[in-house]
C-alpha cells in the first residue's frame, strides 16, 4: 500500500480519536496554566501595547512523553475564548497560528513577539527537527482562526465552538513539539488584550504509556484561574439522528434504534419527515402556516409558509427609545421625543463618598474623602477632597536595609535611629559570610594547606585552598608517550612508540590521540571523495559526486538525448503530440503531472542578499478538471519524494518550511524574503479562512527533512515511515481552479534541479472514489494538453477516407445525403439533393423564395410607469405566411431625457424585433414614459405645537425632519418661520417644512411656535448702548475704554495731541537713535546716539551648511545642504518661509533636486528608522522648520499650502524641479506659534530646508519672524543667495565717541558725543581680579583675587548641581537614603546605589490523600545581595523559618513563603497546597437472590481521589473476590469492597448484604415508578413504588450536582419535584431505600 494511504489513515483514526475520545478518561493531574507572559505598561512589553497584558496557555502534564494532540471544542465540549476588550493581532505575524512568527520579522517590529496566536509547543516557525506546526479544523458556521489574523472580518474578537461539527487545532502523534519535555509543559495559545480573557478550553493528550486512553482535559479559566469541568452525565438512548427513535438527549448509544417507521411523506405538509419509510396518514397542512415577516407584530417564528394574516399596528409603543436616557422604555417602538438625562445624573463610582445608587448616568462629580498631601504616612493618591486626616508621625523610622532595625513599611527616614551589627557579622551575632559554616567569617579566613599529610601543611590556615602539594611518581620526559606534567619522580615506564602516526587532519588515517608524527603514513581520499569512497558532496543521490555531473537531457525517448549527461537539465525536447481523443493521430493525454515555472531571474541584489546567477521556480501540480483536488505530496522507502539541486537552495531567516509563513507586508523591507523556498498546497502567504482556504501541515518519519530543506540542502521524504505535507479535502486552496493546476512548492537556487514528487490527487473532489497517487518526475513535466499535432478525420469519413455509412454505396456518406428534387425541370429542383425524395413541385409556391417579413399581431400599448417600478415586461406576438414559428425580441433604447428632472424622468423607446426563418424582419414600437410624480415622505414628523419662553432662557428649536424618496436619493428639505400675529411679549409662527425631490414633487408639514420673546438688548444704565426696551440682558454692554468717553475722545489730553494724558509715553522719537522708541508719544530728549556706534547691526540673516557630499552610489557627484534662519534673539519663533507676486521666493540649482522615492517634501515625514536599511533616505530634499524628522511632544507640525495639483510648488518640488512660489496666490511652510522646533534657542538659528543636488545653488527666501515669540511683534526678511553665500549687504549704526578734546579718550572721528569722557582715574586693571575697577584706566597696583575654586563672592566656580559643594571636592557615593548602601558621607551620587533585587517563585507538589500531610513546596529565588548571600525562608502561618528552600510534610490549604537575604531584602510569595476531594464510595444498587443461584448484584459509584480506582471485594468468608467496580452473579451473603485511588488513597466499606429472595415476584413491580410530565415545565410527578421502607427522592442535573431531596413514607402515593426554576436540558431522578436504586431520565423544558 502506498504511503499516502498510510498517512491518511493516521490522519482519519486521529480525528476520530479526539472526537470520539470524549468518552475516554478524564485528566488524572493534568491542567491548563496560564501565564501573565508580558504586563505592557510603559516601561516594559512594548510602547504600542501599553495597557495591554499578553497571556500564555500552557498544559501542565505529568511525564516528559506525554503528548498534547488537540486542542478541541464541541456540543458536548464546548470551546470558548471570551473578551471584555479585543485580542492584539499583528499585521506583521502570517496567519493564526505560532508557524507564522518569524524571529527576524521581529526585530524590525517588536510587537509581533506579542501577536495573538494558536499553538501546540511552538511560538516560532518550525526549525525542523520534528517539529510541526499545527492543523485545523473548524465548521462553517462557527470559523474561529480568522479571530487570530490581523484585518479579517472577525480580528481581535473572542468565538465559541460548540456546535456539532466542532472544531480543533492539532498536532499528528509523532511531532517533537507536542511532547511535555524536561519542564512538564507545552504552549498552546497566546493572547494579548487589554481586558481578562475567560472560557473553557479542552485538550486530549495522549499519556507516555501507549496502552492507556486518551486523556480528556476540560478546563474553564478566567485571567490566570483555572478550574475544572465535570464531565458530561451519560444518557443512554438512540444517538443515530437517522433512526426513527432518535433521543437527541441520549448521550451514549444503547443499540437501541431502528430504522423502518411510518411518517408524514408529503414535502409540502408541516410535519414532513424525510426519513419516513411509509405514509401513515399523519400529514398536517395548518400547524406550519402564520405570518412570516419578521417585522410584522404577530411573526411566527415557527411558521413556514405565509397565510396573510400579518399586521403591523397592534405592537407599535410610544416612548424613549434611546438607551442611555433616564426615561428608556426598552418596549417602546417609536420615540415620542421624551428622553431626558438628568433625574438619573449622579455619581455611579461605588467607593465615592458620594456615591448615589439610584444614579444610572455618571455626571462627573464623584468626590472621595482623604489625605492630599504626599508627605503624609497616610497619603492616599485616590483622594479628590482633603478630609484633614493627614499624620505624619507613624511612618518615621529606619529604613536602610543593612540595619538591625529595618522596617520596610516605613515612609520617612530617620538615619539617627538605625541600628547596625558589626563589621562581619549579622545582626543576631552570627557570621555574614561563612561559606563553609566552620564559625570562621569569611573575611577573617586564613588560606592555606590543612592537610597534615602534605608536604606543605600550614598549622595556622583556617581554609583549605587547594595549595597542597604531594609526592608522585610517573613519566617525566615530555617526549614520551605517557608523559605525566603532574609526576615528580619518575618511575622509569616512559613509552616512546605508541603515540607514533599521521598527525595531518585531512589525512583519512589521522588519529588526534597520536603526539609524534610520522606523515609519511598518512593516506588522503581522492578530489571530490571521502575517505570511504564516498560523494563529499551528492545532492541528488546518484552516485556522481556535484562537481563531476554533466548536465542535459537524460531521456532516451527525447529529440535531444545526451548520453553523457548524468543530471537532467529540463532541456528534453518531444515531438509534438494530439491529445484529442477524436484525432486520427491521437496520443492519450498524460495528465495529473506537474509544470516546472521560472517565477523570477534574479541579477544582482535583492534586499541585503546577492541572488545573482539565482533563479527561483515555482513547482505547480497539473489537473485535468477543474474541480480536481491536491491532498497531499508524501514519500516513503517505496515511492520516494525527492527535490535535488546541484547547488543548494537559497533560505531566507525570514521565511519557513511552508510557503503559508510568507507575510508580505514584510516584502518592502525584506525584499529577499519573497524569494524564500518553501513547499505548499496552493498557499503562497497565510491561509484565508474566510474563504475557504485551510494551512497545510507537516509529517516526518524516521529521518527528519524540514530542517536539511531549512538549512539550504536538498529535500528529502525517502524513509521506511515517510513524510508528507498535506490539506484536508475541500480546503480551497487544494481545488484546482480555472487554470487546472494547484501550487506545490517555491525553490530558489543557482543550480540545476531535478527530482520527483509522490501526489495524491482526489479526480471531482471525491476523496472516496476519485482518489489516486501517482509518481511523477520533475523533467517528465507533462504540461497542458496540446492540440497543435492533431490531424482529424474528414466528417462523415473514417482516418482512411471511408465513408463511416453509404447506404447505397454511392461514394456519398448517409449523413451527408441530401434529400430532395433532382429534376432540374421542377419549380423546387435542387441542384445539392443526391437522393430525390419525390417532393418534386412543378408549381410555384411563394415560400420556397420567402421574402416576406412577418405582421406583429399585438403590440403593447405605450405605457407609463413611475420610476421606482420595473419596466413592463409585456411582449409583443408576431406571426408569419410561411414560417409557423416567429422568434420576437425587444431592445430598450435609446433613452431620452426629453421631459424635465432627468435622469427620473425620461423617454424609453422599446424596439420589437420580429423574425422568421427566412430572416425576414419586421419592427414595432411602444414608448415607455418613466416619470417621478412621487413627493417625498416625513420619516420623523415634528410635534405640530412647541411653546418656547425665550425670557427664561429658552431657544427656539432648530428645524430638523429626516426624509425619504421612492425615487431620489438626494431629495432635499427646507423649512421656513412665518410670523402669524404678536400679541403683547407673545408671537405665534408657522413653520413650514417643505421636502423637495429632483423633479419638484413636494410634500408639506407645518408646524405652530408660541414664543415668549425676550427683548436682547443692554440692560445697564451705565453702559454706552444702554437699552430701557430690553428684557434680557444679552451681554452686549458696551463700556468707554479707560480715559475715554463713549465718543472716544480723552477725559484728558494737555498737549492735545490726541493722547490721553494717562497713556502718554515718554522716550527718544529719532528714528536713527541707538534708544529709538517706536512707541514714544512725547519726546523727552534721552536719544542716544552712540553705544551702538561702531558696531554692525545684529540683524537677521541666512546660513547655508554643507551637510555631506557624496563620492559613491546612487548619489556620486552630489552634495547635500542645509539652510539656517539666523535669529537675533534666543526667544525669537520663526514662523514661515513664504513666497508671492510682491515678494518672490526661489529656491534652485542648475541640475534639481534629488528626490528619494520614499521620501516626502516636508521633513517631519522622513522616519529615521528606515535610514539603515535606505540609506539615500537620510540626504532626500525637503523643507521644515527646525525639525529633521517626526515632530515629538513640544513640537508643532510644519504645513504646506500654495496651488494644489500638478502645477503646485509641493509637486513641482517633489519632481526634483525648482521651488517657485511668485503668484498671486502665493505659497508657504509655515508652522503655529509655540511649537519648539520654531524657537532659535542657544544656537540663535533654525533649520528651514534640506537639498541634494549636483548643481549649484541660488535664490531668495522670506521669512516671517515673531521677535521675542510675539505674534504682535512679527517682521518680514529677504535673504538671497548665490551658491552657499548669503549676499544681502551689512547694516552700520552711528560713528560716536568721546568729543572733549580734553578728556583721556577723546576721539576726533566721533560724530556723536557717546558720554564716554573720562579723565584719568587710578585703580585695580586687572579683569581677573576681585576688586577690578572698569572706570580705572591707570593700574594702581592693588588688585585682590579669589580663592581656588570659588569666586569673589565665596560662591562656588563649578557647581554642576547646585548644592554648594564645588565640583572640585565633591566625594562620590550614594546619596539615596532608601538604598542599601547609602553613605553619609558622600556630596555627590555616583550612581552606586544598590537596592533589593529579590525575587522568589516555588514548585508546589500536592497532597496525594484527603487528610494526608505529606505535601510539599520548593522555593526557587534569585537576586539575592549579595550574589552568595545566605537565605532564610520562613513559612505562615505555620511560622517555620530554615535554611533550607525546600519544606515537606505539608497539607492542603493556602501558604505564605518568606524568603530574606543578607542585606534585609525579602519577597513574599502566596501559593496553595492542592488537596484530592475525600474519597467516597455510594453503594447504587443492590438486587438479592434466591439461594446458590447466583442471580444478586452490587452497583456502586466512586467519587473523589484520583482517578483510575483498584477494586478489591471480598465476601462469604474467602469465598468471593472480583477487582470490578460493579459485581454479580452474587449468592445471598455479606460482601466488603476496598477502593484504592491512582494516589494510593483507599476507603473501606462496611458490610454489604445481599438479601435471600423467597419468591421470584417478591420485589417484581415494587422498584418501578413512574415519572410524567416528561418533558417537564414547572412540576414532575413521581409516582412511589409500595414498599416497606421510607423512601429517598432526588433530582440531580447533567454534572451529577444534587439539586433536589425529598425523604418520603412509602405507602404509593406520588411526589411532586418542582423543576420551574431549573434550567433547560437533561436531569436523573433517583428513587431509593438505601439499598436499592432506580434512576429514571427527565428533561426539562421550562
Amino acid at each position: 500500500m502506498g504511503l499516502s494511504y498510510r498517512l491518511l489513515g493516521v490522519i482519519h483514526a486521529l480525528l476520530i480519536y479526539f472526537f470520539a475520545g470524549l468518552s475516554a478518561a478524564f485528566s488524572q493531574g493534568t491542567t491548563f496554566l496560564i501565564e501573565e507572559y508580558m504586563v505592557h505598561d510603559g516601561v516594559n512589553g512594548v510602547a504600542e501595547l501599553a495597557g495591554q497584558t499578553t497571556y500564555r496557555f500552557y498544559l501542565q502534564l505529568n511525564d516528559p512523553d506525554d503528548f498534547v494532540s488537540a486542542i478541541y471544542g464541541g456540543d458536548q465540549a464546548p470551546l470558548e475564548l471570551s473578551l471584555d476588550a479585543p485580542m492584539f493581532n499583528s499585521v506583521f505575524a502570517t496567519g493564526p497560528t505560532a508557524g507564522g512568527i518569524i524571529p527576524l520579522v521581529e526585530s524590525y517590529f517588536p510587537e509581533v513577539a506579542y501577536d495573538s496566536w494558536v499553538t501546540i509547543g511552538l511560538e516560532y516557525a518550525p526549525n525542523g527537527g520534528g517539529e510541526v506546526d499545527v492543523s485545523s479544523l473548524q465548521s462553517d458556521a462557527q470559523p474561529f482562526l480568522q479571530n487570530f489574523v490581523a484585518g479579517s472580518s472577525s480580528d481581535g474578537e473572542g468565538f465559541v465552538v460548540d456546535d456539532e461539527l466542532g472544531g480543533a487545532w492539532y498536532l499528528l502523534s509523532g511531532a517533537a513539539n507536542g511532547y511535555a519535555g524536561d519542564d512538564l509543559r507545552v504552549l498552546v495559545m497566546q493572547v494579548t488584550t487589554a481586558g481578562v480573557p475567560t472560557g473553557a478550553l479542552n485538550a486530549q493528550v495522549i499519556p507516555a504509556s501507549g496502552d492507556a486512553d486518551a486523556i480528556q482535559v476540560q478546563q474553564g479559566f478566567e485571567g490566570t484561574e483555572v478550574w475544572d469541568l465535570l464531565p458530561p452525565a451519560v444518557f443512554p438512548g438512540c444517538t443515530d439522528p437517522l433512526a426513527c427513535n432518535y433521543d437527541e438527549g441520549a448521550t451514549e448509544d444503547d443499540g437501541s434504534c431502528e430504522y423502518e417507521c411510518g411518517g408524514c411523506t408529503d414535502v409540502w405538509a408541516c410535519n414532513y419527515d424525510p426519513n419516513a419509510a411509509y405514509d401513515d396518514g399523519s400529514c398536517d397542512f395548518l400547524a406550519c402556516i402564520g405570518c412570516t415577516d419578521p417585522t410584522a407584530c404577530n411573526y411566527d417564528a415557527e411558521a413556514l409558509y405565509n397565510d396573510g394574516s400579518c399586521e403591523y399596528t397592534s405592537c407599535e409603543s410610544s416612548g424613549c427609545t434611546t438607551a442611555t436616557a433616564c426615561n428608556f422604555d426598552p418596549l417602546a417602538t417609536v420615540d415620542d421625543g421624551s428622553c431626558e438625562f438628568t433625574s438619573c445624573a449622579g455619581c455611579t463610582d461605588a467607593d465615592a463618598d458620594n456615591y448615589d445608587p439610584t444614579a444610572t448616568l455618571d455626571d462627573g462629580n464623584c468626590i472621595f474623602l482623604g489625605c492630599q498631601n504626599p508627605l503624609a504616612c497616610n497619603f492616599d493618591p485616590t483622594a479628590n477632597e482633603d478630609d484633614g486626616s493627614c499624620e505624619f508621625t507613624s511612618c518615621i523610622g529606619c529604613l536602610n536595609p543593612s540595619a538591625c532595625n529595618f522596617d520596610p513599611t516605613l515612609t520617612v527616614y530617620d538615619p539617627a535611629s538605625c541600628v547596625f551589627p558589626e563589621e562581619g557579622y549579622a545582626c543576631d551575632g552570627t557570621c555574614l559570610n561563612d561559606a563553609d559554616a566552620d564559625g570562621v567569617c569569611d573575611e577573617f579566613e586564613v588560606a592555606g594547606c590543612t592537610d597534615e599529610t602534605a608536604e606543605n601543611f600550614n598549622e595556622t590556615a583556617t581554609d583549605d585552598d587547594g595549595s597542597c602539594t604531594y609526592s608522585i611518581a610517573g613519566c617525566t620526559n615530555p617526549l614520551a608517550c605517557n608523559f605525566n606534567p603532574d609526576a615528580t619522580t619518575s618511575d622509569g615506564n616512559c613509552d616512546f612508540d605508541s603515540c607514533v602516526g599521521c598527525t595531518l587532519e585531512g589525512a583519512c588515517n589521522y588519529d588526534p590521540t597520536f603526539t609524534i608524527a610520522d606523515d609519511a603514513s598518512c593516506v588522503f581520499a581522492e578530489a571530490y571523495y571521502s575517505c570511504t569512497g564516498d560523494c563529499l558532496g551528492d545532492n541528488d543521490g546518484d552516485g556522481v559526486c556535484n562537481e563531476l555531473e554533466i548536465p542535459g537531457c537524460t531521456d532516451a525517448l527525447a529529440l535531444n538525448y545526451d548520453s553523457s549527461a548524468t543530471d537532467l537539465d529540463g532541456s528534453c525536447t518531444y515531438p509534438g503530440v494530439c491529445n484529442d481523443e477524436l484525432a486520427c493521430n491521437y496520443v492519450p493525454y498524460e495528465a495529473y503531472c506537474v509544470e516546472i515555472e521560472a517565477y523570477a531571474e534574479h541579477d544582482g541584489v535583492v534586499g541585503t542578499t546577492d541572488l545573482a546567477g539565482y533563479t527561483t521556480y515555482r513547482i505547480y501540480a497539473l489537473c485535468e478538471n477543474e474541480d480536481d483536488f491536491v491532498s497531499a505530496v508524501a514519500g516513503d522507502d517505496e515511492f520516494s519524494t525527492f527535490i535535488h539541486t546541484t547547488t543548494s537552495f537559497f533560505q531566507h531567516e525570514a521565511g519557513g518550511v511552508l510557503g503559508e509563513s510568507s507575510n508580505p507586508l514584510i516584502f518592502p523591507f525584506i525584499p529577499e524574503a519573497a524569494y524564500d523556498s518553501w513547499v505548499t498546497i496552493g498557499l503562497d502567504e497565510a491561509a484565508d479562512g474566510t474563504s475557504g482556504e485551510s494551512g497545510v501541515s507537516i509529517l516526518e518519519g524516521l529521518e527528519p527533512w524540514v530542517e536539511p530543506f531549512e538549512a539550504g540542502g536538498s529535500l528529502n521524504i525517502a524513509d521506511a515511515l515517510g513524510g508528507v505535507w498535506y490539506i484536508l479535502n475541500g480546503a480551497a486552496n487544494g481545488i484546482a481552479g480555472e487554470d487546472k493546476r494547484v501550487l506545490l512548492g517555491q525553490f530558489t537556487t543557482d543550480g540545476n534541479m531535478d527530482g520527483q514528487l509522490y501526489i495524491q490527487f482526489f479526480e471531482n473532489g471525491d476523496g472516496i472514489n476519485g482518489g489516486f497517487n501517482k509518481l511523477v518526475g520533475l523533467h517528465d513535466a507533462c504540461g497542458q494538453p496540446t492540440y497543435d499535432a492533431c490531424e482529424f478525420a474528414q466528417a462523415n469519413y473514417d482516418c482512411d477516407g471511408v465513408c463511416l455509412e453509404d447506404s447505397d454505396a454511392d461514394g456519398v456518406c448517409d449523413p451527408l445525403e441530401i434529400e430532395g428534387c433532382t429534376d432540374m425541370e421542377a419549380n423546387n429542383f435542387d441542384p445539392l439533393a443526391t437522393d430525390d425524395d419525390g417532393t418534386c413541385d412543378y408549381y410555384v409556391d411563394p415560400c420556397i423564395e420567402d421574402t416576406i417579413a412577418p405582421y406583429f399581431t399585438f403590440v403593447p400599448a405605450d405605457s407609463t410607469v413611475q420610476c421606482d417600478q420595473p419596466m413592463p415586461t409585456v411582449m409583443a406576438m408576431a406571426e408569419d405566411a410561411c414560417d409557423e414559428s416567429v422568434q420576437v425580441m425587444f431592445i430598450d433604447g435609446p433613452i431620452e431625457f426629453v421631459f424635465d428632472c432627468p435622469p427620473y424622468n425620461y423617454l424609453c423607446t422599446r424596439t420589437f424585433y420580429a423574425t422568421d426563418d427566412a430572416g425576414n424582419t419586421a419592427e414595432a414600437i411602444q414608448m415607455i414614459t418613466v416619470a417621478d410624480t412621487l413627493a417625498p415622505v416625513f420619516l420623523n414628523q415634528p410635534d405640530d405645537v412647541i411653546e418656547v419662553n425665550e425670557q427664561e432662557g429658552e431657544e427656539i428649536p432648530e428645524p430638523f425632519v429626516a426624509i425619504q424618496d421612492a425615487c431620489d436619493g438626494n431629495a432635499q428639505w427646507s423649512s421656513e418661520d412665518m410670523l402669524l400675529e404678536t400679541v403683547g411679549d407673545t408671537a405665534t409662527y408657522v413653520r413650514t417644512y417643505t421636502a423637495t425631490d429632483a423633479c419638484g414633487n413636494a410634500a408639506h408639514f407645518e408646524q405652530t411656535l408660541v414664543v415668549i420673546v425676550a427683548t436682547e438688548g443692554c440692560m445697564d444704565a451705565l453702559a454706552c448702548n444702554y437699552s430701557p426696551e430690553a428684557t434680557n440682558d444679552d451681554g452686549s454692554c458696551v463700556y468707554p475704554e479707560d480715559y475715554v468717553d463713549c465718543a472716544g475722545v480723552c477725559l484728558n489730553d494737555a498737549d492735545a495731541d490726541g493722547v490721553c494724558d494717562e497713556l502718554e509715553v515718554s522716550g527718544c522719537m529719532a528714528s536713527n537713535a541707538c534708544n529709538y522708541a517706536p512707541l514714544a508719544t512725547d519726546e523727552d530728549g534721552s536719544c542716544d546716539f552712540c553705544s551702538c556706534a561702531n558696531d554692525e547691526i545684529i540683524a537677521y540673516g541666512l546660513e547655508i551648511d554643507t551637510v555631506a557630499v557624496h563620492e559613491d552610489g546612487d548619489l556620486a557627484g552630489m552634495t547635500t545642504y542645509r539652510f539656517y534662519v539666523t535669529t537675533v534673539a534666543e526667544d525669537d519663533f520663526v514662523s514661515a518661509v513664504y513666497g508671492n507676486d510682491l515678494d518672490t521666493l526661489t529656491l534652485a540649482a542648475d541640475s534639481g533636486w534629488y528626490q528619494h522615492p520614499f521620501g516626502s517634501h516636508l521633513a517631519q515625514n522622513n522616519d529615521p528608522a528606515f535610514f539603515e536599511t535606505f540609506p539615500e533616505l537620510a540626504y532626500d530634499s525637503w523643507v521644515t522648520i527646525g525639525v529633521d524628522s517626526p515632530t515629538v511632544a513640544g513640537e508643532n507640525l510644519v504645513n504646506a499650502v500654495g496651488a494644489p495639483g500638478a502645477e503646485g510648488w509641493v509637486a513641482e518640488f517633489e519632481s526634483g524641479e525648482a521651488i517657485v512660489m511668485d503668484d498671486a496666490v502665493g505659497g508657504s511652510w509655515f508652522i503655529l506659534n509655540g511649537g519648539a522646533n520654531g524657537i532659535a534657542g542657544a544656537e540663535m538659528r533654525v533649520l528651514v530646508a534640506q537639498v541634494t543636488t549636483a548643481g549649484t545653488l541660488d535664490g531668495q527666501l522670506n521669512v516671517q519672524v515673531f521677535e521675542g515669540g510675539d505674534n504682535d511683534n512679527a517682521s518680514l526678511h529677504t535673504f538671497t543667495f548665490e551658491g552657499t553665500v548669503w549676499t544681502n549687504a551689512p547694516v552700520f549704526q552711528n560713528a560716536c565717541g568721546c568729543t572733549d578734546v580734553e578728556a583721556y579718550n577723546y576721539d576726533a572721528s566721533a560724530e556723536y558725543e557717546d558720554g564716554s569722557c573720562v579723565a584719568i582715574a587710578l585703580g585695580c586693571t586687572d579683569e581677573v581680579a576681585c576688586n577690578y575697577d572698569p572706570q580705572a584706566n591707570t593700574d594702581s597696583g592693588d588688585c585682590t583675587y579669589a580663592v581656588l575654586y570659588y569666586d569673589c563672592d565665596g560662591m562656588c566656580l563649578n557647581d554642576a548641581d547646585g548644592d554648594g559643594v564645588c565640583d572640585e571636592i565633591e566625594i562620590g557615593g550614594c546619596t539615596d537614603p532608601m538604598a542599601l548602601n547609602y553613605s553619609v558621607e558622600a556630596t555627590d551620587d555616583d550612581g552606586s546605589c544598590m537596592y533589593c533585587t529579590l525575587s522568589a517563585s516555588v514548585a508546589v507538589s500536592d497532597v496525594s490523600c484527603s487528610g494526608a500531610d505529606d505535601g510539599s513546596v520548593t522555593v526557587l529565588a534569585s537576586g539575592a545581595l549579595p550574589d552568595s548571600s545566605a537565605l532564610v525562608y520562613t513559612l505562615l502561618p505555620l511560622d517555620i523559618q530554615q535554611p533550607d528552600s525546600i519544606f515537606t510534610g505539608l497539607s492542603g490549604g493556602l501558604y505564605d513563603v518568606v524568603v530574606a537575604d543578607e542585606m534585609g531584602c525579602v519577597d513574599t510569595l502566596s501559593f496553595e497546597i492542592l488537596e484530592p476531594e475525600p474519597l467516597v464510595v455510594v453503594v447504587d444498587q443492590v438486587v438479592g437472590s434466591p439461594e446458590n443461584e447466583e442471580a444478586g448484584s452490587i452497583d456502586i459509584s466512586v467519587s473523589g481521589g484520583s482517578e483510575p480506582y483498584a477494586f478489591a471485594w471480598t465476601g462469604l468468608e474467602g469465598a468471593f473476590a472480583s477487582d470490578q467496580e460493579d459485581v454479580d452473579g452474587l449468592n445471598p451473603g455479606t460482601y466488603q469492597v476496598e477502593v484504592t485511588d491512582a494516589n494510593g488513597c483507599s476507603i473501606q466499606l462496611i458490610d454489604i448484604v445481599v438479601e435471600t429472595i423467597v419468591g421470584v415476584t417478591e420485589f417484581g413491580d415494587e422498584w418501578s415508578i413512574r415519572v410524567y410530565p416528561n418533558p417537564a415545565v414547572d412540576w414532575v410527578t413521581v409516582e412511589l413504588p409500595v414498599v416497606n421502607a421510607a423512601l429517598t427522592v432526588e433530582l440531580y442535573d447533567a454534572t451529577g450536582r444534587l439539586i433536589w431531596q425529598q425523604t418520603a413514607a412509602s405507602n404509593g402515593r406520588s411526589q411532586m419535584i418542582p423543576v420551574g426554576n431549573c434550567a433547560a436540558g437533561h436531569y436523573v431522578i433517583r428513587v431509593s431505600d438505601g439499598t436499592l436504586v432506580r434512576n429514571e431520565k427527565l428533561l426539562v423544558n421550562p
